[in-house]
């Protein structure tokens, strides 16, 4: 699968569901939760991104909050890895990559904000299947990968 293929995959499956949610007229605020999980995510897996931001002192950039919540995640997880069954352990980088936006937004609705959580989940679930389902199919129908 062509990048430009991946890319265009994702986004128009973001486009379809924010579609989906004007249609079931769902608040701005679960909006934009939804596409802040899924870009998080998106953001996350960008190749070199994540070196760039950990080594830089960027202080007020939301990239730098990103990339340091899921450094610091992925550290806490380390830790305490071995309490986990080894199903969990395996899948630990989409539990990790989904945690940091969950616990973003948990903070912004616990300081006033309006929305429901359960739409970032669903922005991280959507992304995550997607994600998996285009990598399948890329190892599949290609001969060199991604």
């Amino acid at each position: 699968m062509k990048r430009w293929l991946y890319y265009s995959l994702h986004f128009s499956i973001l486009i379809l569901t924010l579609i989906s949610f004007q249609l079931f007229e769902l608040l701005f605020e679960n909006q934009i939760f939804f596409i802040m999980a899924y870009v998080w995510h998106f953001t996350l897996l960008t190749p070199g991104a994540r070196e760039m931001m950990l080594k830089s002192n960027r202080k007020f950039s939301f990239i730098s909050l990103v990339f340091k919540m899921n450094h610091y995640l992925q550290i806490a997880f380390v830790s305490i890895q071995h309490k986990f069954p080894q199903k969990i352990v395996n899948i630990k980088a989409p539990i990790l990559r989904a945690l940091s936006p969950f616990f973003f937004c948990a903070i912004l609705i616990f300081f006033g904000g309006r929305g429901e959580l359960f739409v970032v989940v669903l922005g991280s679930i959507l992304f995550e299947f997607i994600n998996y389902a285009s990598t399948k199919i890329a190892i599949l129908n290609s001969k060199d990968g991604f």
